[in-house]
């Protein structure tokens, strides 16, 4: 059996203790509607329809943004309000001794994905996520869309494979939503921990399933041998 060399994680509800949708809770913030009328709600539905793609999803988000008037110190505010799941820190130093490369692949923000890492932001190799520009009076200018989420996670993790010379056997991909489920794609190994609408029974997807993960440290039994 191959040794795993990577691993890449998805960030929300996979290494922070909340799932909440950061997306919502800055629409929240602003006072901006999140019901079923909403811009909000009724563009996610019709980019999960694929009515239209995730840049144009994006896009109707970042002009509510910039309706609403959302600065920097409101959006750092509330990706201080998430914690880092138990059991992180040691996770990923115990795999970085094992000189195992380690990822984030997410739907978030790269900015606020590094703000909750803090100092430990250090031990990934790379953090694809979304990425959100700011003016100089500190409101938001612009937001450039990932091409990585949702059915661009395979293509993340091959890339990987190519860059670092890695057999799929070589490779770990850890997640816990819908937006993750097309990771197995790459031919990698899966693990879902704490499922969210991730189709945690279907095989084909998840090579292992923790569905109560209290400590992130319950994977290393399946990557670390």
């Amino acid at each position: 059996m191959n040794k795993i060399r990577a691993v890449i994680f998805d960030f929300d509800g996979t290494l922070t203790k909340s799932n909440e949708n950061i997306w919502k809770k800055l629409y929240l913030k602003l006072g901006l509607l999140v019901d079923k009328n909403s811009n909000y709600y009724k563009s996610y539905i019709d980019f999960i329809n694929k009515k239209y793609d995730y840049h144009s999803w994006v896009k109707v988000n970042e002009d509510d943004f910039k309706k609403g008037g959302l600065t920097e110190s409101i959006f750092y505010e509330i990706a201080g309000e998430y914690e880092l799941f138990n059991g992180v820190i040691e996770t990923i130093k115990l795999l970085r001794k094992q000189n195992i490369k380690l990822y984030i692949l997410s739907g978030n923000f790269v900015q606020a994905i590094k703000y909750i890492l803090g100092e430990n932001k250090d031990y990934f190799n790379d953090v694809s996520a979304n990425n959100i520009y700011f003016d100089n009076s500190s409101f938001i200018k612009e937001i450039t869309p990932t091409i990585y989420d949702f059915e661009g996670k395979a293509t993340y993790i091959k890339n990987i494979m190519i860059n670092e010379n890695l057999s799929p056997e070589e490779v770990c991909f850890v997640g816990n939503g819908d937006n993750d489920i097309y990771a197995y794609r790459a031919g990698v190994k899966t693990i879902c921990i704490n499922p969210v609408n991730a189709k945690e029974d279907d095989e084909m997807i998840w090579s292992n399933v923790i569905k109560n993960c209290k400590n992130l440290e319950e994977i290393l039994k399946f990557i670390v041998k």
